[in-house]
């Protein structure tokens, strides 16, 4: 597991949130209690306890802290929000292609860009760029919660036995569907 990096690009204080509350993500929140309780409590629950297990977090994340995680891990998940081409990083939208322009030609580990409603030409970008790098998609829009439940599984594989990351990701994605059925 220290080979992972977990990287949350939304606010971890009220401070934080009350900075990135009019321009972003957390808008869509009624206040502080409101998005704690929908988004920061749950990656509280589920992601940081893996910290313990040698998971690498950073919290309100920059693009330079992508780019550092990029270059010192050998996989990276960036949990953020897009909208209108930008992804969300701390205190900023980025454009999608300044993103990818990150993601070195060489990096041959696992890179998974998950944020909300991804453009078809995002998940084709991504994995154009690296063999292993995706962009999980669902039909339906789904809640950060859901999506940290689904991340929670997959960094359980990892940390229980040295496994593939597609083994991984097929145990993960059936107890995920068994989850989501309940």
């Amino acid at each position: 597991m220290s080979d992972w990096a977990f990287l949350f690009a939304f606010p971890t204080d009220r401070r934080s949130f009350e900075q990135s509350f009019a321009w972003n993500f957390t808008a869509k929140f009624d206040n502080w209690d409101h998005y704690r309780s929908r988004v920061l409590d749950p990656f509280t629950e589920l992601i940081v306890p893996l910290e313990s297990a040698g998971l690498s977090i950073y919290r309100w994340a920059s693009l330079l802290d992508l780019t550092h995680a990029l270059r010192s891990k050998k996989a990276v998940i960036l949990f953020t929000h897009h909208e209108d081409g930008e992804l969300e990083f701390r205190a900023r939208m980025v454009p999608f292609d300044r993103v990818l322009a990150v993601l070195p030609l060489e990096f041959d580990g696992i890179f998974e860009l998950s944020a909300c409603k991804p453009t078809e030409k995002m998940v084709l970008d991504v994995r154009a760029r690296c063999r292993q790098c995706g962009v999980p998609y669902m039909a339906d829009e789904i809640t950060p919660y859901t999506w940290l439940i689904y991340y929670a599984l997959l960094l359980k594989e990892f940390d229980m036995s040295p496994t593939s990351y597609r083994a991984a990701d097929v145990v993960a994605l059936e107890e995920f569907r068994k989850k989501l059925r309940v």
